[in-house]
């Protein structure tokens, strides 16, 4: 490269030989080019390693490289990886069969760049087979982010997913993803980052579009994966854990409590008891519905859906 790039995307890739291609694509097309791509692969079984080599011998601003054999298996281990290797001024998470805007780039550091902003957060779309560039024909509207977006952003009132944020990569410090989590992780991830008061921008845009399939993550986890449950309570505990008490609102504990029994987690619940305010005796009649009387849980579960959206 000529010059030092403003902004460095770091893809973790395994088996994806039939979508990276297009992902990469996507990338190469931003309007903004100021930029380099690390892709790091976990070791694929398949031809992408292959694939993606040969490819990006047109462009050097694209980098291949496997994951160290020393470094644990799995998509954040390659992230943290690439935080280290990376040496833009932002930082962008990018899933290797997910497709961007053309202007995502250009938008998004605009934004960021133009207060001295920690973060920028974006619109996010999901889609199946081919996204629908056109489906956002509204004008880019930009606003702040309060530094207590943590409360929103763990609750998912604002929904951050790994891609839709861009980072100022000093803002990150020596926070990194938890690589024993493989389902949670950029909420627990970001959750932490958040909880340091950092400043942020948001722009109500479509900008980013996440592939759904069988094969994902969040699929599985809906279908009951157990590892990917398992996952959920772990990212749960940690980030209970890491909100100090002073900013463990009540919002935040009905939250973890409705989390709890979504996730069948007496860990999850008695973790949330330690730092809410609720009354004994609801302490007790919880504990008493979590392991006694399994046919509740699901009502408990819709009342706190319900709950919800009369707040919102």
């Amino acid at each position: 490269m000529n010059s030092k790039p403003l902004l460095s995307i770091i893809m973790p890739m395994y088996n994806r030989e039939s979508l990276v291609i297009e992902t990469l694509n996507s990338i190469k097309n931003q309007s903004f080019k100021n930029w380099e791509c690390l892709i790091i692969d976990d070791h694929s079984e398949d031809r992408s390693y292959g694939l993606v080599e040969k490819w990006i011998e047109r462009d050097n601003r694209f980098l291949i490289f496997s994951r160290p054999d020393s470094r644990k298996k799995g998509a954040n281990s390659c992230r943290n990886f690439g935080i280290e290797i990376s040496s833009g001024r932002f930082i962008h998470f990018f899933d290797s069969d997910d497709l961007a805007d053309p202007d995502c780039f250009k938008i998004a550091l605009d934004a960021i760049q133009s207060n001295s902003y920690d973060y920028c957060r974006f619109g996010r779309e999901i889609f199946y087979k081919t996204p629908n560039f056109s489906l956002d024909t509204s004008g880019t509207i930009i606003n702040q982010l309060s530094r207590n977006t943590y409360e929103d952003m763990i609750t998912y009132k604002i929904v951050f997913n790994t891609c839709n944020v861009i980072w100022l990569k000093s803002s990150l410090g020596e926070e990194r993803f938890n690589e024993d989590i493989v389902f949670g992780d950029e909420w627990e991830f970001y959750g932490r980052l958040l909880l340091k008061s950092l400043h942020g921008i948001n722009i109500e845009k479509t900008l980013f579009y996440g592939r759904k399939h069988k094969n994902s993550t969040t699929f599985e986890y809906l279908n009951q994966n157990r590892e990917r449950l398992k996952s959920k309570v772990i990212a749960s505990l940690s980030l209970i854990d890491t909100i100090p008490i002073k900013l463990y609102t009540k919002n935040i504990a009905e939250y973890f409590n409705s989390l709890a029994f979504q996730l069948n987690s007496p860990l999850v619940l008695k973790a949330n008891f330690k730092k809410s305010n609720f009354s004994f005796f609801r302490k007790k009649a919880y504990l008493l519905i979590m392991y006694t009387n399994p046919l509740s849980r699901p009502l408990l579960v819709i009342k706190g859906k319900i709950l919800k959206k009369l707040k919102s």
